[in-house]
Formats: structure tokens, C-alpha cells, sequence
């Protein structure tokens, strides 16, 4: 969505925008690829202190040793940082002197510098307060999140208004902060299509895919546990075993800390239909090659951008029933809804896929639900109303 404020027209006509972002090679690098000129935008890369992080044993008792003796350093760190990086953040709003401080979080805490961000905001009198979180609010279980709850209490009072892709995480983002719900807002968030560089023939010889008679399902997903990737290969092991020419090709896309477990599992089950990339650098390639796209995600979601990146292609998709994927998807509609970690219903579903007339019509909705809801002039619109008002 930043990327997409910056390339609306309209939205430039409407407001300054000055983007202040915490300096990254791998956050630049990804920034830059979807501006159309990055020298026409106010940027303003800035460095703030971190939190420390440790990485612990897989031991479970020599972990806890470990994470007993890391709590201070950590929560030190991290109310150091809200501090220290409160006083930065002042300085630079103080240059502006904004009318509206517009927050863009992953989940709820989720970055600390946010509320640095709000703290500094209400510090130089700023009223308007507008914070996005991208995923699902954490609740108070855990023992960090207890020396929040003040933090949170100020968060509250002073932020206008908050924003979630979907009802589903503002329902629990209300939940965990009590909010008013005119405090709450939903705004979808919008895609703009990038251009496919390599049509599919061009793009299965690129990987060394001599599969263009095969359905082509693909993964695009980080290789991480909440993915759920281990789901979907006992799914495709499954579907082997129950059909030897069976009329499937897989496509698993990511990078991650599951990449050797992943690929020790299919040299393991001789999963013959399964090809793993690291990174498409152009991931609308592999979409426009697949026939269809699976989430099998299992926790940790909110409105992923994989499925509007599918939709806008006419790519259906099979996801997991949870966070704002069942508000993406519309059972046998523009895709199929699974429950999470069911592989027989994740097989059931793969293999209702093999009938081509399905995926056709399946992916004709995709294109008409993205074309009503999810491309980007709708959601940078809904944006310019709310500042509006």
C-alpha cells in the first residue's frame, strides 16, 4: 500500500506525502522495484535502534536456560529503543509538522519504533493519528507483552483511528485493545498488477519445466512452519500414492528456515512432481505459468497479498479457513476453502482441480471479485476519504 500511495496521481494531487522509513538494503530494495521513478517521491531513510534478538538452542532445556538469562537484555533493549527512538522520530516530524501521521505496522506491537512513532506524533501536537496493522493483534498471554499494557493504554488515547485489511483482524485488534469501534476501520488492501515479463512457456524453460501438458499448482509463500508447507507435501504424497499418473506438477516458491526440511521430505517420499525455486524475482511469472495457487497457511495470516496477486491474473486459489482468507476467497466460487493442517481436505480439494473447466470458471471470478474490491484505485480511494474526512 505505501508503494501504492506514492504512484497514485490523485493522492499526490490531494497531499504532500513525505515517506519515513527505517533504513534497509532489503527494504529499499523492494520499495524501489514497484515506484515508477523513485527520484519523484519526498523519501527519507532513517536509521533507529533495534531491539536485541537472540537465537537459541533446539535443545528445549538448554533454550529455556538461555531465554531466562536474555528476558532483561531484551526488554532493556527494547524500552531503550522506544525511548531513544521516540526523540528521533520527533525531530523529524518536527521538520514537517504534519497534519497527519499515517503508521504502517506488520501486527500489533509488532515493531516497537510504532510507538515511538505515536509517542513522538502526540509530543509535537500532532491530532491526527492514522495506524495500520497488517496482521494479527497479540494478546497479553505472553509475559513481554504484560510491560506493554501501559504503553498500549497511551496507544489507544491517542491514535485517531486504526486500520485492518480485514474484519477478521479488526475483530481481534478491538478485542485486544477494547477499542471504541469507531475507532476501527476496514480498508482492503489493493494491488497494482505488475507486468508478466516471461509468458508461461518461456518461464517453464527458464526453470527447466518440461510440464506445459501438466496442471501447475504453485506455493508462493515464505518456508517457514506457519505456512504450512508440511501439510500440503503429506497432500501431494497422498495423491502419488493414490494416482501414479496423476495430472499434477507442484511448484513450491520461498526462501526460509524450512528450506532443507522441505527438501528433505520430497527427495525422501520421491515427490517426482515437486520442484522447489528459491526467489522469482518477478513473481507474476509463476503465477501467470500456474494454473492455480495454494496457501496452506496454518497461523499468523491476516489478508495475504498472494491471493489478490492471484486474482488479478484470473488464478483461483485453495487457502486455509482462517484470519481474513475466508473474506479473500468464496468457497467453490474463486477458489476453495480448507481447514487448517486437514490433509485429506487439502488432497480433496487439489484433486476437484483437476477438471480445467473448473479452474476456468473458478479463475473468471477471481479477476471479477480483484476488479471490484482489490485494485488499487479502490483502496488508495478509500485512503483519500478517510483523510478527507
Amino acid at each position: 500500500m505505501i508503494a501504492n500511495f506514492l504512484n497514485s496521481p490523485e493522492f499526490k494531487k490531494k497531499f504532500e506525502i513525505k515517506f519515513i522509513y527505517r533504513r534497509s538494503d532489503e527494504y529499499e530494495k523492494g520499495l524501489f522495484r514497484r515506484l515508477k521513478h523513485k527520484d519523484d517521491y519526498d523519501l527519507s531513510p532513517i536509521y533507529l535502534f533495534n531491539t536485541l534478538a537472540f537465537n537459541y538452542s533446539k535443545n528445549r532445556f538448554i533454550s529455556i536456560f538461555q531465554k531466562i538469562f536474555t528476558v532483561l537484555p531484551i526488554l532493556l533493549s527494547k524500552y531503550f529503543s522506544i525511548l531513544a527512538n521516540t526523540f528521533i522520530l520527533f525531530g523529524h516530524f518536527k521538520k514537517i509538522n504534519p497534519d497527519i501521521i499515517h503508521i504502517n505496522n506488520g501486527g500489533y506491537p509488532a515493531a516497537s519504533s510504532c510507538y515511538s512513532a505515536v509517542f513522538a506524533a502526540k509530543f509535537l501536537g500532532v491530532e491526527k493519528i492514522v495506524y495500520v496493522v497488517n496482521n494479527m493483534a497479540e494478546g497479553y498471554k505472553h509475559p513481554f507483552r504484560w510491560f506493554d499494557y501501559a504503553l498500549d493504554i497511551f496507544v489507544v488515547r491517542w491514535v485517531s483511528v486504526f486500520i485492518t485489511g480485514s474484519s477478521n483482524a479488526g475483530h481481534q485488534l478491538k478485542k485486544v485493545l477494547r477499542l471504541r469501534e469507531s475507532q476501527h476501520r476496514v480498508i482492503n488492501n489493493g494491488i497494482m498488477p505488475r507486468k508478466v515479463l516471461l509468458e508461461k512457456k518461456c518461464f517453464l524453460k527458464k526453470y527447466s519445466m518440461s510440464y506445459s501438458n501438466k496442471i501447475i499448482a504453485s506455493v508462493i509463500a515464505n518456508l517457514e512452519p506457519r505456512k504450512g508447507h508440511i501439510y500440503l507435501l503429506r497432500a501431494i504424497k497422498k495423491i502419488n500414492e493414490e494416482n501414479k499418473s496423476n495430472e499434477f506438477f507442484f511448484v513450491i516458491e520461498g526462501e526460509g528456515p524450512l528450506k532443507n526440511q522441505i527438501d528433505s521430505y520430497i527427495n525422501e517420499n520421491d515427490l517426482y512432481n515437486v520442484k522447489t525455486i528459491e526467489r522469482v524475482e518477478n513473481i507474476f511469472d509463476l503465477i501467470n505459468a500456474s494454473d492455480f495457487i495454494i496457501l496452506p497457511s496454518i497461523s499468523h495470516e491476516d489478508f495475504p497479498n498472494v491471493v489478490v496477486e492471484a486474482f488479478s491474473l484470473g488464478k483461483p486459489v485453495i487457502g486455509s479457513k482462517i484470519a481474513g482468507i475466508p473474506e479473500q476467497i468464496d468457497h467453490d466460487i474463486n477458489g476453495i476453502l480448507v481447514s487448517p493442517k486437514k490433509v485429506e481436505e487439502l488432497t480433496g480439494a487439489i484433486q476437484l482441480l483437476k477438471d480445467k473447466s473448473l479452474i476456468h470458471s473458478y479463475g473468471k471470478n477471481a479477476k471479477i471479485k480483484f476488479d471490484s474490491y482489490y485494485n488499487v484505485n479502490i483502496a488508495v480511494n478509500n485512503y483519500v476519504k478517510l483523510y478527507d474526512n
